[in-house]
Parts: structure tokens; C-alpha cells; sequence
């Protein structure tokens, strides 16, 4: 037989530990207990200094996207605004603005500008420049083929990975293996060999 807080706990969709939770915290508090308590918001954590900076400012002259969203949680941290408020409007973690807090206290408004998103220097083979890949991507026998150039072509011009990942829809396992084909076979490497 079903207890009447089981009974609750479906009608509401809550679970008993929360019925349990709320029993006890109005015996100990009677109805002051029960009432909900405005969201937390990020004070304890928030860094001295904020409130020198024009936030709101800072994200109009943002370079990326990314830059102009830290700023505007930052400005939202200079409100008062609450960490559910923040999460919500934003789509992001706690910890990712924890972690804005960290760089900010460590570097000021430096720490909160985007990084260059890193490009595949390590492992780019050598000699990739003598080769026009936006024209052999023109010239390019099957579509796999044509990517394979484009993806070079966007190699040498020094874009990142995310930037390539992005734009063709590819691992980057994919573009590793192709530096590999490259290296070891040089232009026929990036070849497809069935059309």
C-alpha cells in the first residue's frame, strides 16, 4: 500500500525525499521553512574591480562572439543578477563563469578576451606553400578530392581548427590523416583513388 507522501510525490512529480526535506524544514522553522528563497547569486565568488568597468560597453566593441557573451555576464554580474538568471539567458555553466571569475582575477579584461583558437602549426607538413590548392580544388576530379585542396588551401592561409572543422564538417583525425597522406606521398596522396 502506497503511503500518502508516495501519492503526492506522483500527483506533483516530486520525489519524497523532497516532501521529507519540507516536512523537516517546517518543524524546525514552521512556514519560514517553506518559502522559497530567491536564486543564489554570484556574490561571494564575484571579483574585486568589477564595477569600474563598463561591460555593457566592453561587448559592443567585442571582437568575437565570445568576448561580447563574457562581457555581457559580467555586466549581469554587475547587476546582481542571479547565477539561474545568468545560466539560463546565456546557455552556459556555472563553471564556465566561474571560470571567466578565475581569468578575470588573474589577468583584469585580458582574461576575458577570446583567444585565437589554435591552429594545426605543429603538425602543418612542409612545402604546402608551393602548391595552389584553391586551383587544384577547381580542378579536382570527385567532390572528396575537391574538399581535401580547400581543406589545404585553408591550412596554408593559417585559419584554425575550429575554423576547418567547422566550415567542412570534418574530424580533426580526418585532417591528421591527410597531413599524413600528404607527408608521405606528397599532392597524390590527397588524390581519391576511386571516382
Amino acid at each position: 500500500m502506497k503511503s500518502p507522501w508516495q501519492k503526492i510525490s506522483k500527483e506533483f512529480k516530486i520525489t519524497t525525499s523532497s516532501i521529507y526535506y519540507w516536512i523537516e524544514q517546517f518543524n524546525k522553522k514552521e512556514l519560514e521553512g517553506l518559502k522559497v528563497k530567491k536564486n543564489r547569486v554570484f556574490k561571494p565568488k564575484i571579483p574585486r574591480g568589477l564595477g569600474k568597468h563598463d561591460f555593457r560597453k566592453l561587448a559592443e566593441e567585442a571582437n568575437t562572439p565570445k568576448e561580447k557573451r563574457r562581457f555581457l555576464v559580467f555586466a549581469y554580474l554587475v547587476e546582481g543578477k542571479s547565477e539561474a538568471e545568468i545560466t539560463r539567458d546565456f546557455k552556459i555553466t556555472r563553471h564556465s563563469v566561474y571560470n571567466w571569475m578565475r581569468l578575470f582575477k588573474e589577468k583584469g579584461i585580458e582574461g576575458l578576451k577570446a583567444k585565437k583558437n589554435s591552429v594545426y602549426k605543429r603538425r602543418i607538413p612542409r612545402g604546402l606553400g608551393k602548391y595552389d590548392f584553391r586551383k587544384l580544388a577547381e580542378e579536382a576530379k570527385s567532390p572528396k578530392e575537391k574538399r581535401r585542396f580547400l581543406v589545404f588551401a585553408y591550412l596554408v592561409e593559417g585559419k584554425s581548427e575550429a575554423e576547418i572543422t567547422r566550415d567542412f564538417k570534418i574530424t580533426r583525425p580526418s585532417v591528421y590523416n591527410w597531413m599524413r597522406l600528404f607527408k608521405e606521398k606528397g599532392i597524390e596522396g590527397l588524390r581519391c583513388k576511386r571516382l
